[in-house]
């Protein structure tokens, strides 16, 4: 029995040997595992009062901070950044602080818009790299035993020598990867708006009497007569405005329909001034995009004509009132 126990002894130490080869294994895996990404969305949202007319000045920027974190490497390893942007159409590329950037539209009169990556930390200004719009672009991404690791994922606006509008858009994406690690691999969301000044032009109001009527031509109801155009004029400079337009009946604020309510010096029955735009019915309280290419003076054009209602007919005077609105944008 003793030689069993001394036996049993001896082969203590490579068993030892070999958990401890595993422990450290194990140890090495778990440093690996908790170096970890975290993702940020870029979200930006700026008002301006108003917008240089130089092309390519730069007027606002912003970063999503992305962060590596608990990552104990010490190598430089490469990277891939890739933006996605439903909605953008590259415009020219702008130069900025000696870079050459992919500028991109959402709209003709949208500020041009850029895209970046740069490693923050530990600061590489040779790391930002310009992005385009659905291509994967190189990228680099130097790893210290610190352990901690910044990243921004950048979008720059900028002027284009023209008016620039109020304009918003989402849904874009700005997808990293790092091949040799993939755990750190993820993606950005990106949304913003940008608000300058509106074009306002000033309302005239306009009046419109329509032909006495017989009451033959107003024989049932549902008829018609008299049609005749009215129309306001919108005094513009030369920009062009931009706005939601809401037709209202001045008289009445919950009637969704097209016959105005007769005001109160009306004396008339079984008859309303009807309202249409464009050959159609209006519908009041609907709202509708009005955007103008050009400035100057602009007519919102309608019909009004008289209407035949199921109440008994009463000649007399028939008065309607109704309310353009803009809200510019």
């Amino acid at each position: 029995m003793s030689a069993a126990v001394h036996g049993r002894a001896g082969r203590r130490w490579p068993l030892g040997l070999s958990a401890a080869a595993a422990l450290l294994a194990m140890q090495s895996l778990v440093e690996v595992h908790a170096c970890v990404p975290d993702y940020r969305d870029l979200n930006h949202d700026s008002v301006h009062a108003t917008y240089d007319p130089w092309p390519s000045f730069i007027i606002t920027f912003d970063n999503a901070m992305m962060f590596y974190r608990n990552c104990f490497f010490d190598e430089t390893v490469p990277g891939s950044a890739r933006l996605d942007f439903p909605g953008l159409t590259y415009v020219r590329n702008v130069y900025h602080n000696g870079f050459s950037y992919p500028a991109y539209q959402s709209a003709p009169d949208s500020a041009l818009i850029a895209f970046a990556y740069q490693q923050a930390l530990p600061f590489r200004p040779d790391s930002l790299v310009p992005l385009k719009l659905g291509e994967s672009v190189p990228t680099s991404i130097m790893f210290t035993p610190l352990g901690a690791h910044q990243f921004n994922a950048r979008v720059l606006f900028f002027t284009r020598g023209s008016r620039l509008r109020t304009f918003e858009m989402g849904g874009g994406t700005m997808h990293f990867e790092v091949p040799k690690y993939p755990f750190l691999n993820g993606s950005v969301a990106v949304q913003f708006k940008l608000t300058f000044p509106a074009t306002t032009c000033p309302l005239e109001d306009a009046s419109q009497s329509l032909d006495d009527v017989q009451v033959a031509e107003l024989f049932a109801p549902g008829d018609t007569a008299k049609e005749k155009g009215v129309a306001l004029r919108m005094l513009c400079a030369a920009d062009p405005p931009r706005a939601k337009m809401t037709l209202t009946d001045a008289n009445d604020a919950s009637n969704t329909g097209s016959e105005l309510s007769p005001t109160v010096d009306s004396d008339a029955q079984g008859v309303r001034v009807q309202l249409l735009r464009e050959g159609r019915e209006v519908q009041f309280g609907q709202s509708w995009q009005f955007d103008s290419p050009t400035g100057g003076t602009l007519l919102h054009e309608f019909t009004a004509r008289y209407l035949r209602t199921s109440d008994a007919l009463v000649p007399g005077i028939i008065k309607g009132q109704a309310v353009l609105t803009a809200d510019y944008w």
